[in-house]
């Protein structure tokens, strides 16, 4: 007895395609709720270790410490933020502040806009980005 083969090879890889598509969509969602639910966690413990003063809160299994501590914001106006590097400039401090960016680095050796030596010293892999986007006409 033969099986009868109801889809082709195309209509099976786009079946396939669309489960695929359809299990990443539903993985990044709950991954976006889950780092929801993680801040709120995160907000209610530090609201709770300040109420009762405490270093370290303990669950069943697991202790979560809390610890307080300062870190600096940056200038984000853009006349601020120029007058603060130059004030690193002046103080000779901009060489050892200041950092590659990646970005802009990735982006100008892969149009070719970077010198020839720069270049040679930089290894170029394959990668992938994957991004989701409701279909046309679907809300």
């Amino acid at each position: 007895m033969e099986l009868e083969q109801k889809e082709t090879i195309e209509e099976f890889k786009e079946d396939e395609g669309i489960q695929l598509v359809d299990e990443y969509s539903e993985i990044k969602t709950k991954l976006n709720e889950l780092k929801k639910a993680e801040e709120e966690f995160k907000n209610k413990l530090i609201q709770y270790s300040k109420q009762f003063d405490l270093d370290i809160v303990y669950g069943s299994n697991k202790k979560c410490s809390v610890k307080e501590f300062d870190k600096i914001v940056l200038p984000e106006d853009d006349e601020e933020r120029e007058k603060f590097t130059q004030l690193l400039k002046d103080k000779g401090l901009w060489d050892e502040f200041s950092m590659v960016s990646y970005f802009k680095l990735n982006s100008q050796v892969l149009k070719g806009e970077v010198d020839k030596d720069v270049k040679d010293k930089l290894k170029i892999d394959k990668s992938f980005r994957l991004s989701l986007s409701k279909k046309k006409g679907i809300e």
